[in-house]
């Protein structure tokens, strides 16, 4: 049997991370056809215990490097974070509009605005700053590592490899189908 650590209820969970000994869950409430009341929870796997960190419109997106949590509000007025246990949210960006979806490679974080179909992919460095547009793309995942960005899409069904220092991306690949999940594995 499984046991249950943690009961979003009727919330729909959107992404989970670790960072060092705590799940983060990132979760909101889908009420007529919308999202809201979006909250990031970090939970004790070993006593069940949690607390909520971040409350949002919609929190969609989490990612962790080093000992920090990053995240993506996707709502109207979303804003890109990062959080490290026992500090305040720190705002990297805000005002960012559909920031959906996002990850970091611990010198920038990336992530997808705008209106569907009509995105474009930016990046602003972890330390706060300018937001950097990249390309305009509609990716529903993406992931990063030293030279590359790589996205994967759905309404746009293709896997492209962009570099970070500029230039245009290449594509990998392509279906009729839509590509969800794009990930890095060190090593």
């Amino acid at each position: 049997t499984t046991e249950q650590v943690f009961d979003t209820g009727p919330r729909w969970l959107s992404s989970a991370v670790t960072l060092g000994d705590r799940v983060y869950i990132a979760s909101a409430r889908l009420d007529n056809g919308g999202y809201s009341d979006g909250e990031v929870s970090s939970v004790d796997p070993v006593t069940l215990a949690h607390t909520v960190v971040r409350s949002s419109d919609t929190v969609a997106t989490l990612a962790v490097h080093g000992d920090w949590l990053y995240g993506a509000d996707n709502g109207p007025s979303g804003a890109i974070w990062r959080y490290r246990p026992g500090q305040p949210i720190e705002i990297l960006a805000a005002g960012r509009a559909s920031a959906f979806p996002m990850t970091t490679d611990g010198v920038h974080v990336y992530w997808r605005e705008g209106p569907s179909n009509q995105g474009r992919v930016v990046r602003t460095p972890v330390a706060g700053g300018a937001v950097e547009p990249l390309l305009a793309a509609d990716p529903y995942s993406m992931a990063v590592d030293a030279n590359y960005l790589f996205l994967a899409g759905l309404s746009d069904p293709r896997l492209l490899r962009v570099p970070k220092a500029g230039g245009a991306p290449l594509q990998l690949a392509r279906t009729d189908y839509g590509i969800t999940r794009v990930a890095m594995v060190a090593g």
